[in-house]
This record gives C-alpha cells, sequence and structure tokens, in this order.
C-alpha cells in the first residue's frame, strides 16, 4: 500500500506515522530532514542562536566622545573680506574716531579655526610736499612710515588697492618666515587682541 503524505501551510511535505511505528523513529526521521547550514537565517524575528536585541539598544549604547579642536593660529597669504579678495601688500584705509582717513599697507595676515582674521599694517604717511592734499590714496604721494605688531580685525579696514609694481614690498629679514599651516600661537586671536588692550 502506497504510503500517504500530506503537505503542511508552507508547502512543506509532512510524512504520517506507520501504525507499527514508534514515536522515537518518527523523531529521528525528522531531525535527519533539517536543513544544515553554517549560517542560521533569521526565524520568526530573532537569529538563532543568539539573544534578540530591540532597537532600543541603539539608544544605549555608549557613544564616543569626539574632542573639540584646539584653537590654533596660522598665516595666510590671502583671505576674502566684503567680496574683495585681500592679499599681502594690498592697500587699505582706516577711519579714526575724528572722521580722518589713514591708509596702511597690510604686512601680514592671520587666520584662526574659528574663521576670525587679523592683519598687521605698515602705516603710510604723505610726502611732505603731499600733505595737504592726500584725502585720495596716490602711490607717488606716500610712502612707508611706521611698521607696528599690533593685530586688527579685518573688518576695521576698508580695502583700497592692490600693492603697485613699483611699491614697497615685505621687507626682508634674518628669520626663515613658515608659511601655510604654521601654529602661530595656541588661542584665538580675539584672546591676543583682548591682551593687547588690557
Amino acid at each position: 500500500m502506497q504510503e500517504q503524505n500530506s503537505y503542511s501551510s508552507t508547502g512543506r511535505l509532512l510524512k504520517r506515522k506507520k501504525p507499527d511505528e514508534t514515536d522515537a523513529e518518527l523523531l529521528n526521521q525528522k531531525k535527519s530532514l533539517r536543513p544544515r547550514v553554517k549560517n542560521p537565517t533569521l526565524t520568526s524575528g530573532k537569529l538563532a542562536g543568539s539573544k534578540f536585541k530591540s532597537r532600543r539598544c541603539i539608544l544605549k549604547r555608549n557613544v564616543q566622545k569626539i574632542r573639540s579642536p584646539e584653537p590654533s593660529i596660522f598665516c595666510v597669504n590671502q583671505t576674502y573680506h566684503n567680496g574683495s579678495l585681500i592679499q599681502i601688500g594690498d592697500i587699505v584705509s582706516l577711519v579714526d574716531y575724528d572722521g580722518g582717513t589713514f591708509f596702511a599697507q597690510i604686512r601680514g595676515l592671520m587666520q584662526d579655526n574659528i574663521g576670525d582674521t587679523c592683519c598687521v599694517l605698515s602705516w603710510l604717511a604723505p610726502k611732505p610736499e603731499y600733505i595737504e592734499d592726500c584725502s585720495k590714496f596716490e602711490p607717488s604721494k606716500f610712502r612707508v612710515a611706521l611698521e607696528e605688531d599690533v593685530l586688527r580685525f579685518i573688518e576695521s579696514v576698508k580695502f583700497v588697492c592692490s600693492c603697485p609694481s613699483e611699491y614697497f614690498q615685505p621687507i626682508a629679514t634674518p628669520h626663515h618666515i613658515l608659511s601655510g599651516a604654521y601654529n602661530y600661537h595656541t588661542g584665538t586671536l580675539k584672546s591676543i587682541i583682548d591682551s593687547e588692550i588690557n
């Protein structure tokens, strides 16, 4: 007599128990029909042989703290301010409390990782024969008068013109000056300016 088999709801072939077959023999046959794979698949929403973890464990993970960057200042050759490209050697103007206009040349530019930019100026004075007519800048009427080592915010100056070809260039120095990402000082430009004022 042909053995009668039935199918489950998943379409898997189920073997019926014979009248003279014990439960142990039927269990051994079922075990032999099980697939044996190294990588277990997901069964009922969990990994076989591992503890199920819900999505809440993502919120309870230990988050690694990122160190805040150390403030540093470095020298730059150029920067953008109010839509203008300002370079070392450019001529700028400053206005004092009384409304007087003074001209200077940028001798150096410094920037910190916050984004603040400062400049070091060389003041330009009119020649004696042009003292009365110095409201507008003309290279032939001015000369370098004073060099200062005070940092001034780039917002306090106004771009006038680029450095004329026959005009003053940065001073040659016996000391070797590094350019690029050279850390000039550990701090911010604002802290240095505040310390100089105080």
